[in-house]
């Protein structure tokens, strides 16, 4: 009995120690904490997951007052595993490996720190270019928990002073939310549900009696969020919902994204989505994510609810192909819950009512173009050529040809409808008219835009055809471009005397093709000149010239557009 008790003693202390073990896993961070790689209070204006033109955003944007050049402090020792310089993109940006397994990026830089950037203009120089790429050796630059090893700025793609805060798997290189591993942004703001829109998803569901989508604005009141003007949705069939919700962080007026969304009906879930980490190659998926059409259209960004065919997206817990199906006479109880990162949380709550079914003319001879199967046009001089699973569900074909007019020299060629997402690269393929094959290098393939313009995709001629990758649909034809770019010395000083200024300043641009490439020269030696692509600029910073002594230089510019159409400047300037 004595022995039977002492068992018995054992197995609850066994039981309780693992019990606390269970508690401790649970409630333990599995992250631990970063520096922060600003000193400035965290001003957020992009989060990550939020909802960005063919992308997910894959970190956090940490805005700068509107200026350049606050310390960026590496967020844990390492070493320095990625330097990538580009006119586009990140910009000037930085990668750090960490012990622990992560990898941080920053990008949007002005300037690196000042070994950094030693090893950054040679490789530069030693490349004969602005934009590099390089991957130094673990001991090449190590660096320590809070160091600085950058400059915020404003380069690459930026739209305002910020930098761009990644943190990544190091091993899969998947974007994980930077939120995880900092504790200082505050958030008490819960997310704001704006619309919700309802589609039938056949040809013979209804929605107020009609097979059209309708779209229906929210309010806030009681606690939760209603439907503005009406707590019912009378539907019948097969229906989809999407949703229009944002969310904000403390005292920061600027728009983010939310982390979750959880769809039920009649207490049951049909869909769940959260994001808390992604894959880069899923990231174009977010186009069967979001009303893609009403995007383009509105610029109101729905969320559905169900999910294409062909979306391969990770983010979903759980997914279905339909929000719900409701017979005449049935009711049942719609319920978003909307949640933050910091567990603020929105709900919204209404009913469906099974309407009359109702009997509708449908087209039965439609041609379809199948999402998993590869498909091929070819008529009229024009051809195109897209592989499976480039779209994300069925879609109508639609082709329509407009012989050259008054309004357009060359033919137009009308594939489906541009409001269409196309997932992967696809080929177009135009035939050269007979009085173009003498400049045929200069020939282009270009769809037009809404205000009736030809925007240039590119494209190489081979054998009596004009062949360019595309992704996505609208109406294509051939252009020609044989204007060189324009190159022009900003505000220079008079008699071109620089020597009170920090450098010179030169404009490139070419408004059909765009810029390829670019050289500078001075004295005849490849200069570095750092381009700013936004900004149609090259910046000629004196520091960043060793070479340069005082005297009188000849300065020499290149520019070749992506038809290979060449421009040069050339001056004298003083030092």
């Amino acid at each position: 009995m004595k022995l039977y008790g002492s068992m018995k003693h054992l197995l609850l202390t066994l039981i309780l120690f693992i019990w606390v073990l269970l508690i401790q896993a649970q409630s333990s961070d599995n992250y631990s904490l970063f520096v922060k790689p600003l000193e400035l209070p965290p001003a957020v204006s992009g989060s990550f997951g939020e909802l960005r033109t063919n992308h997910f955003h894959s970190g956090l944007d940490l805005t700068t007052n509107g200026k350049t050049g606050y310390e960026v402090h590496c967020s844990d020792k390492g070493y320095v595993s990625r330097i990538k310089v580009s006119p586009f993109g990140y910009g000037k940006a930085i990668y750090v490996n960490h012990p622990s397994g992560y990898t941080t990026v920053y990008g949007h830089l002005e300037d690196y720190s000042p070994r950094i950037d030693s090893m950054v203009q040679i490789q530069q120089y030693q490349q004969k270019s602005f934009a590099i790429d390089i991957y130094p050796e673990k001991h090449e630059l190590p660096v320590e928990r809070g160091e600085v090893i950058a400059y915020s700025g404003n380069s690459g793609g930026s739209g305002g002073p910020h930098i761009h805060y990644e943190v990544r798997n190091t091993e899969t290189q998947i974007p994980m939310n930077p939120l995880f591993f900092r504790n200082d942004i505050s958030d008490d703001v819960r997310p704001l549900i704006r619309k919700i829109k309802i589609y039938p998803l056949t040809p013979y569901s209804t929605i107020d009696g009609k097979n059209e989508a309708i779209i229906v604005s929210v309010v806030f009141y009681d606690g939760e969020f209603h439907l503005k003007g009406r707590s019912n949705i009378n539907a019948n069939g097969s229906i989809g919902i999407g949703v229009d919700v944002i969310d904000y962080f403390t005292d920061n007026w600027r728009k983010c994204g939310v982390y979750s969304v959880k769809l039920s009906v009649d207490s049951v879930p049909v869909f769940y989505s959260e994001i808390d980490k992604f894959s880069f190659a899923e990231s174009r998926y977010i186009n069967s994510h979001i009303d893609y059409a009403e995007k383009q259209e509105s610029r109101t960004t729905f969320q559905k609810s169900f999910v294409d065919p062909n979306n391969e997206l990770s983010i979903y817990k759980i997914k279905s192909f339909e929000s719900f199906s409701i017979n005449e006479g049935e009711r049942k109880a719609i319920e978003y819950l909307i949640n933050d990162l910091a567990g603020n949380t929105s709900i919204l709550k209404f009913n469906a009512i099974g309407e009359t079914k109702r009997s509708f003319e449908t087209k039965t001879n439609l041609r379809l173009i199948k999402y998993h199967q590869a498909f091929r046009w070819d008529t009229l001089g024009f051809s195109f050529v897209m592989p499976s699973k480039a779209i994300y569900k069925h879609i109508p074909f639609l082709f329509e040809y407009f012989p050259a007019s008054g309004d357009t020299i060359y033919p137009i060629y009308k594939l489906c409808d541009d409001k269409i997402p196309m997932h992967k690269f696809s080929s177009v393929s135009i035939n050269c008219p007979d009085e173009l094959k003498n400049i045929c290098q200069k020939v282009f393939i270009g769809s037009y835009n809404k205000k009736g313009q030809l925007d240039y995709i590119g494209g190489k001629y081979k054998d009596g055809k004009v062949t360019a990758r595309v992704r996505g649909f609208g109406s294509f034809s051939i252009g020609v471009d044989t204007i060189a770019p324009t190159i022009k010395e900003l505000s220079p000083p008079v008699n071109k005397d620089y020597r009170s200024r920090e450098g010179i300043n030169v404009m490139i641009k070419d408004e059909t093709s765009g810029i390829e490439s670019y050289t500078c020269y001075i004295d005849d030696k490849w200069a570095l000149f750092e381009y700013d692509a936004k900004n149609n600029l090259l910046n000629g910073d004196f520091k960043r010239i060793p070479f340069l002594k005082a005297g009188q230089h000849r300065l020499k510019v290149l520019a070749k557009d992506n038809l290979g159409n060449y421009s040069t400047y050339e001056s004298t300037f003083t030092y």
